[in-house]
């Protein structure tokens, strides 16, 4: 059946047929609703009346529409015409890797470019539990822009007879029929386990991609033979010949890789997807400096070089267990680095106990609290020391006497109870509440310790003697050998990730050694006393390990591909590193919907609006799929494609949805407005302020909010010479009006523009009046009660208390401070939870987003590094 152009399908109005095959029809086409151009694929009148087709359209449907992914097509909507089914999804502009395949060779650096991406789209549907089953070169399309879409999430009926050869049906693969029991795939990319009919999990798709990435490295298929039969045979009893070669254009380890994804036995390939985007990454690191081979190798080669060096001798299961890393020393094939825990959830701090080999760590495994632990190389097994729930481990004294914190929360920022633990075990001894980190002196008698002290941070040593201060944060304070100075990161930005090192001696004169890291966290002194080594990134949040001397130059110790943080030294230069696998999502529920779903992007989503009909969400990404520190989008909650706003951290919809405020990243932060249609970007202050934005102390989002004039901007903001407070800006320009004291923190604004609510020293919300006037308690709040949303009729407040998890909601009435229980919310996985937050609320309550981070890691050992 042929639809011709000015057809319309629903809201869908037909331009031209781009594409015809056996199975059906598919059509350029417009959304008159929005202007967007979309491809529609119709199945043919000849197959309509098949069951089995409407069964895979609407698979295809369920399962590409369930995954949100820019390395997969994006399905917006599914219809019917006349009785034939049809699937609207994004259009694409460029070739299927079959017909890149067929205009010749593609280099090594492309071709795993190309396989990252792949593999980045399978880890996307793996993890929500979906298996293609139908991986080939004919289903993955590359746009104009070199991006990689996987297609085709539903298998295609046979049409052809399994005996006929590839000659004789004139198509460049034979797909087999999917009743129960026959075999199901596409011959010369299945996996054993599908050339037998037996059932299969990710590892079949592991096993596709592989013959595909062979087929990009080497021009050729690894299966073919003359017929579908001979092809089968050959997945289930033969090995590519290619493999066993020696060819200069292709390095060993990516040979190696390719190797493993085509194990016959389903348990010798890669175990999880996402090992081998890991692997990938690594490779995608070196493969532009070309092949190497151990006979080329020096001691002076360059830092690519010894990362495929290192990457050989993880494939061959030497001593660097499963992560990888590439350095740039003499003798890089000392290196080591052995795995120190298995279990599931975040790991917090590592120390080295005085003899050099136990090793303590906290941690929150599985779904329970934070606990202290310790252990040794070589055992698999850890041992909780007996301190309570909650407790999180600071340092480690001279003699073994821990620092510990007490009552801490779960994440970063979270203050508690500072408390001292014998060598021997026994009863914390505390000493100093509000405090966030410490570390002991080498004398093994004094602390240094950073503090809240009346809304500011401070660096105490000994405690009570303050040698820093800021409205920023100050994180891992080690002190020096010599114990007369102290080095720590500096983070200006409450929230912002990214900072420098620094490092202050007894008379309070602070140095700055190293600035501009987009995020940094992890630091030590080395071994010799003459370097500080810390955990840091230009770009995202991916940290290497760099060293900078008291004179400020810097160093690459290591490169990494993977996000790592460094915690300890030891005596004799072995590091203990934490590498960590970070997920960041937003969970949202519709109006009449019955179960949440993640409409994550990229792999540090964060929601920051949601419009009060709960059709648009403004959300930022912040990490290593960006190519600027915040980039902000605008996602209708209808629709799996997000748009890019620009650069900056947005944070409210002007009331008529054209405009976002978005925050610039540095110090002093500035705010800009950015349309959400046509125009350009409008910048609003240029001033000495620092513009607040992201997560503030209570695990509350502090940003810019519009009034409902839409002609003036309520913002949180430190001005030298004062802490924080709320200010009105006109975006027509004039300076900013300061409406609250100093200590005090807006996070919403009322119906009528009268009143900004805020948060006070005392952690307190109030309602402060714009125009001036006393500020007015809000009745039924407690201590860490946080306001997230007006109720519709403005009688009431969404609020959340401060650090729960699962995220408690009420209703709370102004007038008579009833406390009602609203929902209760919480991803389904809490292992490894960092924060779930903000929490964003439509007036009416038919409408939420929250935005989660779950962290799960890893204790290694480093050995060799220098």
């Amino acid at each position: 059946m042929r639809i011709d152009p000015g057809t319309l399908l629903g809201p869908y109005k037909i331009l031209s047929q781009i594409g015809s095959g056996a199975m059906g029809e598919v059509y350029l086409a417009k959304d008159t609703r929005i202007g967007r151009e979309v491809a529609i694929k119709v199945i043919s009148a000849a197959l309509s009346n098949d069951p089995a087709q409407h069964y895979r359209l609407e698979q295809e449907a369920r399962a590409a529409g369930s995954i949100n992914h820019p390395n997969i097509l994006a399905i917006y909507d599914v219809g019917n015409f006349d009785g034939c089914p049809f699937i609207v999804s994004e259009k694409l502009v460029g070739e299927t890797l079959r017909q890149r395949l067929g205009g010749g060779d593609i280099p090594q650096h492309k071709a795993i470019n190309y396989a990252l991406q792949i593999a980045r789209g399978l880890a996307a549907a793996h993890d929500r539990n979906i298996i293609h089953r139908d991986l080939k070169p004919e289903n993955i399309f590359i746009t104009k822009e070199g991006y990689l879409k996987i297609l085709d999430f539903g298998l295609v009926k046979i049409t052809k007879d399994l005996e006929l050869s590839e000659s004789e049906t004139g198509l460049s693969t034979v797909t087999l029929n999917t009743h129960p029991g026959v075999i199901t795939g596409t011959v010369g990319y299945m996996s054993p386990e599908q050339a037998r009919a037996l059932p299969v999990d990710h590892r079949s798709d592991i096993f596709s991609f592989g013959a595909i990435l062979y087929e990009m490295l080497w021009s050729e298929r690894a299966f073919r033979r003359p017929s579908a039969v001979e092809t089968l045979h050959a997945i289930l009893n033969e090995e590519p010949e290619r493999l066993h070669e020696v060819n200069r254009k292709i390095s060993p380890e990516v040979v190696h890789l390719v190797g493993r994804c085509l194990e016959k036995n389903p348990e010798d390939r890669f175990q999880s997807t996402r090992d081998l985007v890991f692997n990938l990454e690594s490779l995608s690191s070196v493969s532009r400096s070309g092949p190497t081979t151990m006979s080329t190798l020096t001691p002076r080669s360059n830092t690519r070089v010894w990362l495929a060096l290192a990457f050989v001798l993880l494939l061959a299961g030497l001593s660097i267990g499963s992560f990888l890393i590439g350095r740039a020393s003499s003798n890089p094939a000392h290196t080591s680095f052995r795995q120190l825990t298995f279990r599931r959830g975040t790991l917090q701090d590592a120390r080295f106990a005085p003899d050099g080999q136990t090793i303590y760590y906290s941690a929150w495994w599985d779904d329970k609290k934070s606990r202290i632990y310790w252990t040794r190389p070589g055992n698999p097994e850890s041992s909780a020391i007996d301190l309570p729930e909650g407790s999180g481990l600071l340092s480690v004294s001279p003699s073994g006497e821990l620092a510990v914190l007490l009552s801490h929360g779960t994440t970063l920022g979270f203050r508690g109870v500072l408390a001292r633990v014998p060598p021997t075990g026994g009863a914390p001894r505390e000493l100093l509440e509000n405090v966030q980190w410490a570390d002991w002196a080498p004398d093994g008698k004094h602390l240094a310790v950073v503090r809240q002290v009346e809304q500011r941070n401070t660096l105490e040593f000994p405690i009570g003697t303050t040698l820093y201060q800021t409205n920023g944060m100050i994180l891992c304070p080690r002190v020096s050998l010599s114990g007369n100075m102290v080095a720590f990161i500096h983070r200006p930005t409450p929230g912002d990730p990214g900072g420098t090192v620094m490092v202050v001696d007894q008379s309070g004169e602070s140095t700055l050694l190293s600035a501009g890291w987009s995020s940094i966290l992890g630091l030590a002194w080395s071994a010799s006393g003459n370097e500080i080594w810390f955990t840091a990134a230009q770009k995202g949040g991916n940290r290497a390990v760099y060293a900078v001397d008291l004179s400020g130059k810097v160093r690459v110790v290591t490169l990494l591909p993977n996000r790592v943080t460094l915690t300890d030294i030891s005596r004799d230069g072995r590091v203990l590193l934490s590498r960590e696998n970070f997920q960041g999502g937003m969970m949202y529920l519709g109006p009449g919907d019955t179960k949440e779903r993640d409409l994550y992007w990229f792999d540090g989503t964060i929601g920051t609006d949601l419009s009060e009909d709960g059709k648009n969400i403004l959300f930022v990404e912040s990490r290593e799929a960006t190519t600027a520190d915040f980039v902000s989008y605008l996602r209708r909650t209808e629709s799996s494609q997000a748009i890019r706003l620009g650069e900056g951290f947005v944070t409210d919809l002007s009331p008529d949805g054209k405009w976002a405020i978005s925050i610039s990243r540095g110090s002093p932060a500035q705010i800009t407005i950015l349309p959400t249609g046509t125009g350009e970007p409008k910048q609003i202050t240029r001033d000495s302020i620092n513009h607040l934005h992201d997560y503030g102390p209570n695990n509350n989002f502090l940003g810019a909010f519009w009034f409902p004039d839409g002609q003036r901007i309520l913002f949180s903001g430190i001005e030298p010479g004062h802490d924080a407070r709320c200010y009105v800006q006109n975006i027509n320009g004039g300076a900013p009006q300061p409406i609250t004291p100093d200590g005090t923190i807006c996070i919403l604004i009322s119906p009528d523009g009268k009143f900004s609510v805020a948060i006070n020293p005392d952690q307190q919300a109030i309602l402060y009046p714009v125009e001036g006037g006393s500020p007015v308690p809000i009745k039924g709040l407690s201590k860490g009660d946080i306001p997230i949303q007006w109720s519709a009729d403005g009688r009431a407040f969404y609020v959340h208390q401060d650090k729960e998890m699962p995220n408690k909601i009420y209703l709370v009435n102004i007038s008579t401070g009833q406390k009602t229980f609203w929902k209760e919310l919480s991803p389904p996985d809490t292992t490894g939870l960092l924060y779930l937050g903000p929490v964003l609320i439509t007036p009416d309550g038919k409408s939420y987003v929250y935005s989660y981070g779950r962290n799960q890691s890893d204790l290694y050992l480093a050995s060799g590094l220098k």
